[in-house]
């Protein structure tokens, strides 16, 4: 059975990146645009043990906000093939 696992976006985001301009990032902007049941694809490996891998696929199942920042804090993902322990 999948679970969820979740993404603290506070740790992807490093300081140099959220300063740099869409010409650093191949003309990227330097955000996405996320909504629940949105599908989702790993790019990396993050935890190959339990079938976090590039290419794993995902739905996102819960957005939690930082009311002060006013920005996405935690993604939860529910992956399709994640075997791991359960987080609730």
């Amino acid at each position: 059975m999948c679970t969820c696992w979740y993404i603290d976006i506070c740790l992807l985001i490093h300081a140099v990146a959220r300063k740099a301009n869409d010409e650093a990032f191949s003309g990227l902007k330097p955000f996405l645009y996320l909504s629940l049941d949105s599908r989702i694809t790993l790019t990396h490996n993050i935890w190959t043990k339990y079938g976090l891998v590039n290419g794993a696929n995902g739905v996102i199942r819960d957005i939690i906000y930082d009311d002060m920042l006013k920005q996405p804090h935690i993604i939860f993902v529910e992956f399709d093939n994640y075997c791991g322990p359960y987080f609730f």
